[in-house]
């Protein structure tokens, strides 16, 4: 039985492993094949110009770093199944420093091919240098908050540099059949929306080419004669050791001059990067561990600059691939790159015979599909004011380059945040005192006397970040407030509570409200002030009242205005008739009377003193819900809902106040139905009042 068992469980593990190997080696050999077309083109596009005639040993380099990326970033990373490679994304920007240091080094010999390697080379080694650190660092998310609109642009700007330099690729009349090769990938792309539009086109483009020219009765020199084709090339490898031959060779001077377009290359490709592995994250269902990729792409970069390789990391396209045919391990990437490694391994007659016109249409039909993608697709997914950043980005880079195209890009970037930030009202909650009061609980003379003179206290609530395109607007309102003569100003309070920082034009212009409040005659009072913005404030001057909240902000205010006129009057029906059933109780300061969550469901009414109500908040502060004077009552809404205490209570100073249990309140109601009646009347009344308090304070925070 046992034996059968295990005998069945084979046989249905067997076929699911050979499916999984058919899987991964059909995924595969597709994946190597639009790779090599790829790399390829990005090689005739990097080393062209003077450097065209070191070709073969360039696409050496580039078939180099393919092996690299592919098995390294296979072995190391976290998505199985991810497959990487040279990326064009970068590619534009290697080809502007291949440029450059072609014009800088005087030609002839190999010092001017050699210069390029080496610099390229050290490009590629400082992003994975990069790449590791922001990985080992665990910085990788930081980098997702590079604004949309400069991401955008620059992919879309990198497809139109991919379009123009596939056009180089393909020479003279050649052109023609490749842009219209590359046309139809386009569309058959977009119309069926599948990844292996890019391996299948390759072959078939090959295919074609080939058929064609047979059926034309043209040779393989006639092809190459007429530039058809990438050869001729002279017998021989197509790599070798040009880092180290670089060393004693190379212009210095002109790799170093090309620092800053290195770091430029640099930072696109960590942008890249990060967004290829978001992609690849929705594609394959599931989180990546964004950091451990960096890392591998880190490893991956370093040690292909060491063999003067070019920048590879993470391919949406090829990885879809492999997902689309269920071919979802690691032995996809590895079967991929033996097909690189076979080319590199067959030397220059291979690569001799690849058709520049198919290269060709490969690079524009990645260049095309960035452009359609990320600048015609959005004009329907963002705002006019962001598309046209994205717009100015694309042309930049197309008429000047891309380092000045990213540098326009965040500069437009940052005064449309700008711009959209100021439009944000920086006082989300204006109030006066007629509409909020503090949690002083007062009798009935104060507060009518507060309500009748409430427009004399302002609480303006910020929000956001302050800084110089919403301060100056604050300032104008403060200004305005003042001058205000049919309702004169005694207290202005500004709560910082929803303030995430402040800028020095704003900490200025709170300066100038001082300034502004002694010439007007009111207070300027701030609140619920974090450290960062205490300081900003007193580096400008500020020497306002400063309060830990609004809630005492606004206490200290009422104080002032009720002065020497604060009724010390009994709310409470203390009458001789309710005093036969209460007990006499005294707290010192610091003494609590209730705890939060205590089962209790005693009353108690407070002749003297103060005590706070407050409650603990899931960070562990105490917050204040209100304090109680002379007059108040603590306690009713737990005995008629029969619940746990709600708050803390603490006298604050020495308190007597008058105990009523539950049972004394059911002898009063059997023994003194009158007194019980009129207490519990005057209990509904006090209840409702509360009510109305807060609702006319949530009406007015909601609006």
């Amino acid at each position: 039985m046992i034996a059968q068992g295990l005998g069945a469980t084979r046989g249905r593990g067997l076929p699911r492993a050979r499916r999984t190997v058919a899987s991964a080696v059909m995924a595969g050999s597709l994946v190597g094949v639009a790779r090599v077309g790829v790399t390829t083109s990005i090689a005739v596009l990097v080393f062209a110009g003077p450097l065209a005639g070191h070709l073969p040993a360039a696409i050496g380099l580039t078939l180099v770093s393919e092996v690299v990326a592919l098995t390294v970033i296979a072995s190391l990373g976290s998505i199985p199944g991810a497959v990487a490679g040279v990326h064009p994304t970068p590619a534009p920007s290697a080809a502007v420093i291949a440029a450059a240091v072609a014009g800088a080094v005087a030609a002839g010999g190999d010092e001017q091919f050699l210069t390029a390697v080496l610099t390229i080379a050290l490009a590629t080694m400082l992003t994975g240098a990069v790449f590791l650190l922001v990985g080992g660092l665990r910085l990788g998310n930081l980098v997702r908050f590079t604004p949309y609109p400069v991401v955008a642009g620059f992919l879309a700007g990198t497809g139109w540099l991919l379009v123009e330099g596939s056009l180089d690729v393909m020479t003279g009349a050649h052109w023609i059949p490749g842009v219209a090769f590359g046309i139809a990938l386009v569309a058959v792309a977009r119309r069926l929306r599948s990844p292996v539009v890019l391996p299948v086109g390759a072959l078939v483009g090959l295919l074609a080419f080939y058929l064609v020219a047979a059926a034309a009765g043209a040779t393989i020199d006639d092809l190459e004669r007429h530039g058809w084709l990438l050869g001729p090339f002279p017998e021989g490898s197509l790599w070798g050791t040009w880092t180290v031959d670089a060393l004693g060779v190379a212009d210095w001077g002109a790799v170093l001059a090309q620092a800053p377009a290195a770091a430029g290359l640099t930072a696109i490709a960590l942008v890249t990067i990060l967004l290829n592995i978001s992609g690849i994250e929705v594609l394959i269902r599931r989180d990546a561990d964004l950091n451990r990729e960096l890392r591998a792409a880190g490893v991956a970069n370093v040690i292909s600059g060491a063999a003067g390789g070019m920048v590879g990391f993470h391919t949406i396209a090829q990885t879809s691939v492999a997902h689309r045919l269920r071919a979802r391990s690691r032995l996809v990437p590895w079967i991929a790159a033996i097909v690189p490694l076979a080319t590199l391994t067959a030397g220059t007659a291979v690569i001799a015979l690849l058709p520049r016109p198919v290269l060709g249409a490969l690079l524009l039909f990645v260049g095309a599909t960035f452009l359609l993608e990320w600048l015609v697709d959005n004009r329907s997914r963002v705002p006019a004011r962001e598309y046209v950043v994205i717009g100015v980005i694309v042309v930049t880079m197309g008429v000047v380059g891309p380092l000045e195209g990213i540098a326009v890009g965040l500069l437009l970037a940052l005064v449309s945040f700008v711009v959209a930030y100021s439009r944000i009202e920086v006082v989300r909650h204006a109030m006066d005192g007629t509409s909020y009061h503090s949690a002083v609980e007062r009798p009935e003379p104060e507060k009518e006397s507060l309500r009748r003179r409430g427009h004399e206290r302002e609480y303006w609530q910020l929000q956001g970040f302050v800084f110089f395109g919403t301060a100056d607007a604050l300032a104008q309102r403060a200004a305005a407030r003042a001058a205000d003569e049919s309702r004169p100003l005694r207290f202005l309070v500004i709560d910082f509570a929803r303030v995430t920082g402040i800028d020095s034009s704003a900490a200025l212009s709170i300066a100038g409200m001082e300034r502004l409040a002694a010439d007007r005659g009111f207070v300027l009072a701030l609140a619920s002030l974090g450290p960062d913005t205490q300081q900003r404030l007193a580096a400008a001057g500020v020497d306002a009242r400063v309060f830990a909240d609004l809630d005492r902000a606004a206490e200290w205010c009422e104080d002032e205005t009720l002065g020497s006129s604060a009724a010390n009057v009994h709310d409470v029906p203390l009458e001789a008739t309710l005093l036969r059933f209460v007990d006499r109780l005294v707290l010192e300061p610091g003494d609590v009377l209730v705890r939060e969550g205590d089962v209790t469901d005693d009353i108690y009414f407070v002749e003297s003193g103060a005590l706070t109500a407050s409650v603990a908040s899931e960070a562990g502060d105490t917050i204040r819900i209100r304090t109680m004077g002379p007059g108040a009552v603590i306690g009713e809404v737990a005995l008629y809902a029969r619940r746990p205490r709600s708050a803390s209570v603490v006298a604050e100073s020495p308190c007597t106040l008058h105990r009523l249990s539950r049972s004394s309140l059911e002898a009063m109601v059997r023994d003194d139905p009158d007194t019980a009646a009129r207490l519990q009347s005057w209990f509904a009344e006090r209840m409702a009042d509360r009510l109305s308090d807060n609702l006319r304070i949530v009406r007015v925070l909601l609006q």
